[in-house]
């Protein structure tokens, strides 16, 4: 699913790390985030999603499983690194991501 795969693409350009699911951090998200859960039925009301786009109650779980995740300050910065270099994992010049998956990220 998309968080398996977003997983294994942020831990592929870490490559020295991996980022962990930390699932406390979660269930508070998915209970309390009322303010994203309008923002997301708001833009999905306003059509600023395209037309097969998932549901939105997956959407927002994806959305607060990838807020759920933490890695080391290093780790996090060898992710912005690589985003920050056109895909390429600056530690070891290997391409992660291709052009459009970050420019559609960024």
């Amino acid at each position: 699913d998309r968080y398996d795969l977003f997983v294994e693409q942020c831990n592929n350009m870490i490559s020295t790390g991996k980022l962990e699911f930390n699932l406390s951090a979660f269930l508070v998200r998915k209970d309390y985030g009322y303010a994203v859960k309008a923002i997301g039925h708001s833009l999905r009301q306003n059509k600023a999603f395209p037309p097969k786009s998932p549901p939105m109650k997956e959407t927002l779980e994806f959305y607060f499983q990838i807020q759920s995740l933490s890695g080391t300050t290093d780790d996090i910065s060898v992710v912005a690194a690589t985003l920050a270099n056109s895909g390429v994992c600056p530690l070891d010049n290997k391409v992660c991501l291709s052009h459009d998956t970050v420019q559609d990220t960024l």
